[in-house]
């Protein structure tokens, strides 16, 4: 864990973590088909993230909808770029209210709760998730992480067919 000061902080890229939660997890879904992998990706990022570097303050930006100022310095920002894949876009409203969560300090199965969902589904959903990636061990998990920052997972599995949670 860093040393961290009540002075320090922390910044992330909410919309690079949503994005590499969604890519680098099986599709995860919800038991009534709502996808969940981005969802749960973010959590276990910003937890780690909470949990290596203790702050003082800490804050998750997310890039706004639609056209910004970007686009007007440079007209070809983000014109190759491919649109938001749908089952992403469901997410992130979910995405939002679990970062505003983690930010008052709420635990994974507080957060299950208000968001509906039982200890048992984040439990299935977080062991099928390593499964799918072939991660045994922490060191696994935080190897992964780091290769997939850099653009080069490893052996991970692609993309699954969705999994349902239990009931």
């Amino acid at each position: 864990m860093a040393r961290m000061s009540d002075h320090t902080l922390v910044l992330v890229d909410g919309s690079s973590y949503l994005y590499r939660a969604y890519h680098a997890l099986p599709d995860l879904r919800a038991p009534d088909g709502l996808p969940t992998g981005a969802v749960h990706g973010m959590v276990g990022m910003m937890r780690w993230l909470r949990d290596r570097y203790p702050s003082g303050h800490a804050a998750c930006v997310f890039d706004a909808k639609g056209k910004t100022f970007r686009d007007d310095w440079y007209p070809q920002y983000k014109a190759t770029r491919a649109p938001m894949p749908d089952d992403l876009a469901r997410q992130i409203e979910p995405i939002h209210e679990v970062v505003r969560l983690l930010g008052q300090g709420k635990t994974t199965p507080e957060i299950a709760v208000l968001l509906g969902l039982s200890e048992r589904t984040v439990e299935f959903h977080r062991a099928g998730a390593r499964r799918a990636l072939g991660i045994t061990t922490e060191w696994g998990l935080v190897r992964f992480a780091i290769m997939a920052r850099l653009g080069n997972p490893g052996p991970a599995a692609p993309r699954s067919p969705p999994v349902a949670g239990p009931s």
